[in-house]
């Protein structure tokens, strides 16, 4: 309620309840009722609306937001046959500031950049944190003479005005990658993936640069490169060069580990270990995610069989979610030891839960009917999760770890926190919150209520070591590696 019905920025919430005494002829004779207050109520989820749906750091939409956009951008300019654009963006000299400066300066910046880029487009332009010092930008009804002209303004705006912080006046200069809507990209991926090819040209040679993705003379060597990538990959599954990193997932209340988290690793060559970061991506790129779930699989029940008081969480890739031939392996696998499926936690990203809802909840009924428990991952990341997480009917949600940045000193990021952890604790789930590296961070989580931690603070992933010959590869692996 307010006096002036267009003030929304001073609006009263109210919340009302009431009851009525009537007569025997139905007449009115007394009411009671209470009025309350509930502005701050209010205030209070559209903050935690706006956060799920808005990158922390910069303000900007968040990536899983961004990729929606991108996903109703691309399929009106098909539709229409209307050109439209995007542009990826990233900070030339991210990691010489944060060097010189520390990383609080650095963050100020990214903040800083995402403003500017957000108050140099017109009112249908779309900026959303793309990573970690990249930002994606989406123009609709734009061609290739609009791409230009907003790409220079940017670079522009960007280089001529020094960023004032703290006392320091910093210089930052962009490289912009662009690709045209849909003629050069049809699809949300091939966009992302032709955009970033874009943004490696124009990284090249002096700062400040944009470039138009085109395909020309250095595709070969591109291609050459990921051929030996993939490659890789294959010839580590094939010859068992795939291992587990276990991390510990400690309980609040007795601070010992409850169970690990299965983390994937890859020999190379020269017996370096290769982390899941670097993994993950060209695998999901050549399309080898189902072969790596499988094999991760494999690994944790051999595990499993052989500690009998250990419990392992895995991840699984959206693919997976969809692939019946996953969850008939599983079976498979552990038909001489049923019990041991209820030592085991299968993790699902949200951003892929959400993505097919029913084959979502199809996956976790079949899971648990197994008898494993089915956890929600990077929980928070988007703002479906105050929607649909009660029809997903999982046991378990992991908190998105980025939450956990600065939250000793950020009254809003604990509040927001608290909040999830609120949420969860009323649809009846466990909640674990990962990147806990200090006692002070690990103090407010269980005053929160969580129910488990992980992070540095309890200890780093681990090679559970396995013998190599007891997995082999499928036959379609090996024809893959026959013919690379």
């Amino acid at each position: 309620f307010h006096p002036d019905p267009w003030d929304h920025e001073n609006h009263i919430w109210i919340e009302e309840r009431g009851y009525g005494f009537l007569s025997e002829q139905s007449n009115t004779l007394a009411t009671r009722g209470i009025l309350r207050i509930v502005t701050e109520h209010q205030k209070r989820l559209e903050d935690l609306k706006f956060r799920a749906t808005h990158d922390q750091l910069t303000g900007q939409l968040n990536r899983f937001q961004l990729l929606e956009k991108m996903e109703v951008t691309i399929s009106s300019s098909i539709k229409s046959n209307t050109p439209s654009v995007f542009l990826l963006a990233a900070i030339d000299n991210i990691e010489l500031i944060n060097e010189a400066y520390g990383y609080d300066i650095g963050d100020q910046v990214l903040a800083t950049i995402g403003k500017r880029i957000a108050s140099s487009l017109r009112q249908d332009g779309t900026v959303g944190r793309h990573s970690s010092n990249k930002f994606g930008i989406l123009l609709p009804n734009s061609d290739r003479d609009v791409m230009g002209h907003v790409a220079n303004r940017l670079l522009d705006l960007v280089r001529s005005t020094p960023i004032d912080i703290s006392g320091h006046s910093v210089g930052v200069t962009l490289a912009i990658g662009g690709v045209l809507i849909p003629k050069q990209a049809g699809t949300v991926q091939q966009t992302l993936s032709l955009a970033n090819e874009a943004l490696d040209q124009a990284r090249i040679g002096h700062q400040n640069k944009f470039m138009l993705y085109h395909a020309g003379s250095n595709d070969a060597p591109r291609q050459t490169a990921t051929k030996l990538k993939a490659d890789d990959i294959i010839s580590a599954l094939n010859d068992n060069r795939m291992v587990l990193a276990l991390q510990p997932i400690v309980s609040c209340n007795s601070g010992a580990p409850e169970f690990y988290e299965c983390l994937v690793r890859m020999r190379g060559d020269d017996d370096q270990l290769i982390s899941a970061a670097e993994i993950v991506p060209m695998a999901e790129k050549l399309g080898l995610m189902g072969f790596l779930d499988h094999r991760v699989l494999e690994m944790a029940v051999k595990i499993l069989k052989d500690d009998p008081h250990i419990n392992l969480s895995l991840n699984v890739s959206p693919q997976t979610t969809s692939d019946h031939d996953w969850l008939l392996a599983m079976r498979d696998l552990t038909q001489d030891r049923p019990d041991i499926l209820n030592r085991m936690i299968i993790e699902i990203t949200e951003t892929s839960a959400i993505r097919d809802l029913d084959e979502t909840v199809n996956f976790v009924d079949t899971l648990q009917e197994l008898g494993c428990r089915v956890a929600i991952d990077d929980f928070g990341a988007g703002y479906t999760s105050f929607q649909n997480l009660r029809f997903f009917g999982v046991d378990m949600v992991k908190i998105d770890g980025s939450f956990m940045r600065n939250i000793t000193s950020d009254a809003q990021n604990l509040m927001f926190v608290e909040t999830l952890i609120e949420l969860a604790k009323k649809f009846g789930l466990d909640t674990v919150v990962e990147w806990v590296g200090d006692e002070e961070t690990a103090g407010l989580m269980a005053s929160a209520g969580v129910d488990y931690l992980q992070g540095s603070l309890y200890g780093m992933p681990e090679i559970r070591s396995l013998p190599t010959e007891q997995f082999t590869s499928p036959p379609e692996l090996r024809s893959l590696s026959d013919s690379a």
